[in-house]
């Protein structure tokens, strides 16, 4: 990373961590989802899988790739991390909504 770069990742991801989520591109993103998932700035699993989630539903509609890689992610996490709740309903939230049936 460049200086600009690591100056705006580490702006950005302050930000996210105070819940504000500014536009950015998939990289910084992804970076921070690594850092979760590695328990970097997370108090317990609990708080590591909420930040995590929250990352993911923050920003799938502006990215829609997160879908494809983070959703598995969070179901991982919670797994390894022997999180509360069932695993399979960040799934259940990631598939598209059915079309509404006709009469």
């Amino acid at each position: 990373m460049t200086a600009a770069q690591q100056r705006w990742y580490f702006y950005w991801r302050e930000r996210v961590r105070n819940e504000f989520y500014p536009d950015t591109d998939l990289a910084c993103i992804f970076l921070h989802a690594y850092e979760l998932i590695n328990n970097g700035g997370v108090r317990n699993a609990a708080d590591g899988y909420r930040q995590l989630h929250t990352l993911w539903f923050r920003y799938h509609v502006r990215h829609p790739k997160l879908d494809q890689y983070l959703v598995d992610r969070l179901a991982d996490y919670a797994i390894l991390n022997e999180c509360a709740g069932d695993p399979l309903d960040i799934c259940a939230q990631a598939l598209p909504k059915p079309w509404p049936r006709k009469p």
